[in-house]
């Protein structure tokens, strides 16, 4: 089976997605916070607040809960074009 082009637009069900301000953390860190992003690496620097960068967003989501809906595809080839969040508020450190 290949991609089915009527995918495009394909919703899923809502889906529990927790995590912890470990994995924020090491987010933070994945995507290169450092030594002067202390909100964003550390949880307990004396008068530093953890906060989560904005983007942590686009993974804390069940990862493959649409693979189903679009076919079979060799993930090697599969070309991520672009994706979108609208922060309406701070995400907190765990949830």
């Amino acid at each position: 089976m290949s991609i089915d082009p009527n995918a495009i637009g394909a919703t899923t069900s809502p889906q529990i997605f927790e995590w912890t301000d470990r994995d924020t953390l090491l987010y933070a860190l994945g995507v290169g916070a450092g030594t002067d992003d202390l909100a964003f690496t550390t949880e307990n620097s004396h008068g530093v607040d953890q906060q989560v960068l904005p983007t942590y967003a686009v993974i804390a989501c069940s990862p493959f809960a649409a693979v189903s809906k679009i076919g079979s595809f060799d993930f090697s080839r599969l070309l991520h074009g672009s994706q979108g969040i609208r922060v309406l508020a701070p995400l907190p450190p765990s949830g």
